[in-house]
């Protein structure tokens, strides 16, 4: 539900804005105000998102989140001044900024190993539910008159955020969180729930929490790393493993958004527009599209705890370029419809393989504990940073480069985005978020060496990569941990 209410903002608005356009005579700068400041105001959501799970619980978070969204989607519905609008629309960037962050994260502490891929993911599903349900509305209310269709669009999304709410009531708390603040009778009762077996025995409830108390114990020992060394690690220089994960959950943030997908969904009606469809006709096939890109969402899903996210996200990678640069092909034989429309169709089921639902799933997993809430916050950030400015500038960019031009761009971004998954994404399938923890210290979770060098290792990582200078091992061959090899 807590991603629902973002997909349903992106559904709703892309057909929305077509009414607002008309009502409220907004200009193509009104139009990408009111659509990105959604995302970069969510920047301000994940930041605040951190500190409010560890200090009051995910559970909590999440609920509050419900609460702003609800607000946010009142105030839009109740004026005509541009200034309210983007206030409310403020709000509900905050509140989809706090559901971002929370909930894949509350999904990963609270699912099994075997599990959490499938779980997570369905953060993306939902996502592209709401996106589909959005559609859904603006379609069945095409017929309204313009200052009545885009209002009741909007506040349908009062509708998924007070069932979140109430939800959230009822969830159980992470026992990552329960066990961190010594609630230790309520973590069991938790894990028995998530196990759903009334046969699992004592010992093995008990080897969890135990699991659970040694990693926050090396995140206690290692201590958690400063904001300095998160947001600005060329400065503060933080340990080798500490910027490899950075690097990653950044850049597969960074790159979800930089091909294009939001401005895509946002902006679909007003491309189907421009080849001459019908306002029925375009909220049908916008519609489709979404249904097409919640199905290879659920293919996705299928294949997640199988294939891996590294192959999905490379596949993933390959298809979004081939839909982009067949989109330059389509505006240059002279945008045929049919063909146009299939292209984008199998450009966002492209993205739904591969980059939609893996994204979250490794931002959810890479980090080591004492980088975890502030490397998924700065990667949130990181994310709807990237999508606030790409949908700013869709319009302006398509206006100054042609729709060619701007295919073009997104394609390449596509090339550079699959180079980079080659390059530095790991596999993180079927480890337990410790055992990520505990390899990613190692720094080589692809090798097996003996335990008493793994020590030294560790140690060497977290001194930056350098051996001990008062080692009194002769014997001590490992030099340098080298991530490419």
């Amino acid at each position: 539900l807590s991603s629902i209410l973002l997909g349903y903002d992106i559904g709703v608005m892309s057909g929305a804005i077509v009414y607002m356009e008309r009502d409220l005579q907004l200009t193509k700068w009104d139009e990408e105000v009111i659509i990105a400041s959604l995302s970069f105001f969510s920047i301000i959501g994940a930041l605040m998102g951190g500190q409010l799970a560890a200090s009051y619980g995910r559970k909590k978070t999440i609920a509050i989140s419900a609460f702003l969204f609800f607000i946010g989607s009142i105030i839009m519905v109740m004026t005509k001044l541009f200034g309210i609008i983007v206030l409310g629309r403020i709000l509900l960037g905050i509140a989809t900024g706090l559901g971002l962050l929370i909930a894949p994260l509350y999904t990963a502490e609270i699912s099994p190993p075997s599990m959490r891929g499938k779980l997570v993911a369905l953060a993306e599903i939902s996502i592209n539910m709401g996106i589909l349900f959005g559609y859904f509305i603006a379609w069945i209310f095409y017929f309204m008159h313009d200052d009545e269709a885009w209002r009741i669009m909007i506040l349908f999304g009062c509708i998924p955020s007070i069932l979140l709410f109430i939800g959230m009531l009822i969830m159980p708390e992470s026992p990552r969180w329960l066990v961190e603040h010594g609630k230790l009778v309520k973590a069991r009762e938790v894990l028995m729930r998530v196990h759903g077996d009334e046969n699992i025995r004592e010992s093995e409830i008990e080897g969890k929490i135990k699991e659970i108390q040694a990693t926050i114990a090396l995140e206690m020992r290692e201590g958690t790393a400063s904001w300095g060394e998160v947001l600005l690690p060329c400065v503060y220089k933080p340990s080798l493993i500490l910027r490899k994960a950075l690097i990653v959950g950044c850049g597969i943030a960074a790159f979800q958004q930089a091909t294009g997908i939001d401005a895509v969904v946002y902006y679909t009606p007003l491309t189907f527009r421009d080849l001459g469809l019908d306002d029925q006709m375009i909220l049908l096939c916008t519609t489709f599209m979404g249904m097409s890109k919640v199905f290879f969402i659920f293919v996705a899903m299928a294949l997640l705890d199988r294939v891996g996210r590294r192959p999905l996200l490379l596949l993933s990678s390959v298809l979004m370029t081939i839909a982009l640069f067949g989109l330059c092909i389509s505006f240059l034989v002279g945008r045929p419809a049919g063909f146009t429309i299939f292209l984008q169709c199998f450009y966002v089921s492209a993205f739904s393989l591969g980059w939609g639902p893996c994204c979250w799933v490794m931002i959810s997993e890479i980090f080591p504990l004492q980088i975890r809430s502030r490397g998924m916050a700065v990667s949130t950030c990181m994310n709807r940073l990237t999508a606030g400015f790409v949908a700013l500038f869709f319009l302006s960019i398509k206006e100054l480069l042609t729709p060619i031009g701007t295919w073009i761009l997104f394609g390449c971004i596509s090339i550079v985005a699959l180079l980079f998954v080659y390059k530095y994404v790991p596999e993180t399938k079927n480890k337990t978020l410790e055992e990520i923890t505990n390899s990613l210290l190692r720094g080589v979770s692809h090798l097996s060496i003996p335990d008493t060098e793994q020590e030294m290792v560790t140690e060497m990582v977290m001194n930056g990569g350098r051996k001990d200078q008062d080692s009194n091992n002769s014997n001590d061959k490992l030099e340098m941990v080298d991530y490419d090899k």
